[in-house]
């Protein structure tokens, strides 16, 4: 399961996954209007021509990407010029974070590094935090 920060954010993932696997606006729930689509080569008027095994796999492609317990690290600054502060998903859970010193980090090294982390167990308002961050900023993930 995803979370986004809010609506927007989530809207957005939406759009992003109707472009990325060429999905219908109208079935996504996006378009406003239930009838038809506005869109002239919309993917749900060619399914007459494909077969909806195809759509619907890619559907189910698309929902993997919103179900998938990928792992990662948020990057940032840390307190000193020579440290980076990680904050760790592990399997979609947050699960470490803390400081390491900026020579030590690679994303080779990281299984060094990850035992050295203290652990944390995850809440709502930790995860919330954690996600919303990560959609806003995804230059600063690191997934392994």
């Amino acid at each position: 399961m995803a979370t986004f920060g809010n609506l927007a954010q989530g809207y957005d993932w939406l759009r992003r996954v109707v472009n990325d696997y060429d999905l219908c606006l109208r079935l996504t729930g996006i378009a406003t209007d239930t009838e038809q689509c506005a869109e002239r080569n919309c993917a749900c008027l060619s399914a007459v021509e494909e077969e909806m095994t195809d759509y619907n796999r890619r559907v189910d492609e698309a929902l993997g990407e919103l179900t998938a317990n990928r792992s990662f690290v948020i990057t940032e600054d840390g307190r000193h010029d020579d440290e980076l502060a990680l904050v760790v998903v592990e399997n979609g859970t947050f699960s470490k974070m803390g400081f390491v010193p900026l020579n030590n980090f690679s994303k080779q090294g990281l299984q060094e590094v990850l035992p050295q982390l203290p652990a944390y167990k995850e809440n709502f308002t930790i995860r919330q935090i954690i996600f919303g961050y990560s959609a806003d900023h995804p230059e600063k993930l690191v997934y392994y």
